[in-house]
């Protein structure tokens, strides 16, 4: 008898795998920790090395080598941290929010090279799930 596993485990082992496959195949610019850690920038403005780091579940040092890559490339700059003078704050450039915006397309151009292989009806199915995963991303940012 199989049971039927809970939605959330369900959505969690597609959209990883989704996203694994994807981003295999985007060839060009950061890597997917810098990718990830841009993106997080963007939406989120300047932060904390530390602050990075614990959202990435990365070792601090970890963190500082991967901000000293992205520095440069020109992606990001550092700076103090008004509040704390021994602190380094990470700021997103015009440069990284428009490597952001190229991974995204070229992240949308993989994906829709994939979407091209489905029928019609099951593109159809997830575009009338866009709205839902718009509600639950609500959720967990609010």
């Amino acid at each position: 008898m199989t049971t039927e596993k809970p939605l959330g485990e369900e959505l969690y082992v597609r959209i990883a795998r989704l996203y694994r496959l994807v981003s295999t195949d985007v060839r060009t610019g950061p890597s997917v920790a810098q990718a990830r850690t841009l993106a997080r920038l963007l939406a989120d403005g300047p932060q904390r090395i530390s602050a990075l780091a614990a959202a990435e579940r990365m070792a601090q040092p970890s963190m500082t080598a991967l901000v000293d890559r992205m520095a440069k490339a020109g992606w990001v700059e550092r700076g103090s941290d008004p509040t704390d003078g021994r602190a380094v704050t990470v700021t997103l450039t015009e440069r990284g929010a428009a490597e952001v915006a190229a991974v995204r397309r070229e992240s949308g151009r993989v994906m829709d090279e994939r979407l091209a292989r489905l029928p019609d009806a099951d593109r159809d199915a997830l575009r009338a799930a866009l709205p839902a995963l718009d509600a639950l991303l609500e959720t967990i940012t609010a």
